[in-house]
C-alpha cells in the first residue's frame, strides 16, 4: 500500500444504533450534543452487520465471478463468471444477468439483491461477504456488501496501514474503525448503505488479508471509546504534522467540543510522513479570483488552537486587502485549482512572478489518531491503549459494541 491511501478521514464514530434506541455523540456536521445515557451491557454474541459501500460506477455495470462463487438472481443460482448491467426505465430499474454475451436472466426492480454461498468475487476482487446489493443513484451506480463487523475490519486495517508496521498501532487502529463505524452505522441507520469503502470514510479493501491485521481485529474484539457514557466520535487521520487539531475547530457540531477531541498538549512525533511537512504551488491570481480578491500574494494564520495548530488563515491579495478562512476550506480551493496540498494547515507563504509557493503540514484534518504519530509511539514501546489515551485524552475503552 502506498502513502497516498492515508488520507485525511472524518472518522466519526458513534455507535449502532439499530442495536438499540441509545444515541451517542455524533460525528456529523448537524449532529446535535446528545443526552449522556448509560450503556448497556452486551454480549459479543450480539455482533452487528455493516453495509458498505464497495464501488459507486460511472458504468452501470457490475462483474461478478470466481467459479467457487454462486449467485442467486431471482431466486436461481448461477456460477462462474458473471456481468450484471443495469438501466434505468420508468418502473425503477431493468436489470440484466449475462455470461459473456449471453443473457441468463432479466429482472425489473429498484434494487438487486443477491446472495452466495461463498465470498463473491465483485470487479476481480474478492469480498467476505455473502449478501450484495446495487441501486441506481444518480448518474451512478452504488454495489453495497453486507458485512459482519469484525469480519469488514481487517480490510479496514489493511488499506489504512502499512504492511511493517507495530502490532499495537494496528490494535489501536482496530478499536478508532470500530468506533467509527458503529457511529456511521448510527448516523446512516435506515440508508442503503453505512460507510464509503474509500478515504472519505474509511479505506477498505477485499482480498488476502495480513495476519497482523486479522490478529488485532480478534485482539481488541468488541471494543470501543466511550466519554462520558457514549462511545466516542473519534477522528483520525494520517499525518497531523505534529500538532493535533481541535474537532470543533474542524467540525461545526457542539457535540465535537469535549476534551478527548480538543487535541493534546504535546508534539505528536509523525515526522517520518513524507507529508509531515510539503511543498506545493499555486497561481496567486486563480485563488484570488476562487476567494473574491485579486492576486493573492501572502497565507498566513492568524489564529491557533492551544497546542499551536493554525485555525484560521489569512490571505492577502497585491491591494492590501484580506479574507479569512479556516484550514480546511483553505484546502478546498486550493484542491480544486488543482494544487497538491494534503492539509490546510499552511506554516509560510513565499510569492514570486504570480505564483505562491505555499509550505504546509501533515495529511488531513489532523483529529485525533495520527497514524504516523500512533505508529512512531508504538516503536518506541507505547502500548496500544496508551496510545489511544494519548490521541483522546480522557476517553475510555468499553469492551461492547454499544447500544
Amino acid at each position: 500500500m502506498n502513502e497516498g491511501w492515508l488520507f485525511c478521514r472524518c472518522t466519526s464514530v458513534l455507535v449502532v444504533g439499530f442495536l438499540c434506541s441509545g444515541l451517542l455523540w455524533g460525528c456529523s456536521q448537524r449532529t446535535a450534543t446528545q443526552q449522556p445515557r448509560s450503556l448497556p451491557k452486551r454480549s459479543l454474541a450480539s455482533e452487528p452487520e455493516i453495509k458498505v459501500r464497495l464501488f459507486d460506477l460511472a458504468q452501470f455495470s457490475c462483474d461478478l465471478g470466481a467459479p467457487s462463487t454462486i449467485t442467486r438472481f431471482g431466486g436461481k443460482p448461477y456460477a462462474g463468471a458473471l456481468t450484471i448491467s443495469c438501466a434505468p426505465t420508468k418502473g425503477g430499474t431493468s436489470w440484466v444477468l449475462q455470461r459473456g454475451t449471453k443473457v441468463l436472466a432479466k429482472q425489473r426492480s429498484t434494487v438487486l439483491n443477491l446472495t452466495s454461498s461463498e465470498p463473491m468475487t465483485i470487479n476481480k476482487e474478492v469480498f467476505p461477504t455473502r449478501t450484495l446489493s446495487m441501486k441506481i443513484e444518480g448518474d451512478r451506480l452504488e454495489v453495497v456488501g453486507t458485512f459482519a463487523l469484525e469480519t469488514y475490519l481487517p480490510g479496514v486495517l489493511q488499506r489504512e496501514l502499512f504492511a511493517k508496521w507495530d502490532l499495537d498501532t494496528y490494535k489501536a487502529q482496530a478499536v478508532a474503525a470500530r468506533s467509527f463505524s458503529l457511529v456511521k452505522m448510527q448516523d446512516r441507520r435506515g440508508k442503503f448503505w453505512h460507510v464509503r469503502a474509500s478515504p472519505s470514510d474509511q479505506a477498505f479493501v477485499g482480498g488476502e488479508l495480513r495476519p497482523i491485521a486479522l490478529e488485532a481485529v480478534k485482539a481488541t474484539k468488541g471494543q470501543v471509546l466511550t466519554w462520558g457514557d457514549q462511545i466516542l466520535c473519534t477522528y483520525y487521520s494520517s499525518c497531523c504534522g505534529g500538532r493535533p487539531a481541535r474537532a470543533s475547530d474542524t467540525f461545526a457540531a457542539d457535540s465535537n467540543a469535549i476534551a478527548p477531541l480538543s487535541g493534546q498538549g504535546r508534539p505528536c512525533p509523525c515526522q517520518k510522513s513524507g507529508r509531515y511537512r510539503w511543498t506545493a504551488e499555486v497561481s496567486g491570481k486563480s485563488l484570488g479570483d476562487r476567494v473574491g480578491l485579486q492576486t493573492i500574494r501572502s497565507i498566513k494564520a492568524i489564529q491557533s488552537n492551544p497546542w499551536g495548530r493554525a485555525t484560521k488563515m489569512q490571505l492577502r491579495d497585491v491591494k492590501g486587502s484580506v479574507v479569512e478562512l479556516s484550514p480546511g476550506r483553505l484546502r478546498a480551493h486550493l484542491t480544486a485549482l488543482g494544487s497538491r496540498v494534503f492539509s490546510g494547515w499552511i506554516l509560510k507563504s513565499q510569492y514570486r512572478k504570480g505564483v505562491l509557493t505555499l509550505e504546509g503540514a501533515g495529511f488531513g484534518h489532523g483529529v485525533g489518531l495520527c497514524q504516523y504519530g500512533a505508529e512512531a509511539r508504538a516503536r518506541d514501546g507505547v502500548a496500544w491503549r496508551e496510545i489511544l489515551a494519548l490521541s483522546y485524552p480522557g476517553a475510555k475503552i468499553a469492551t461492547h459494541w454499544g447500544p
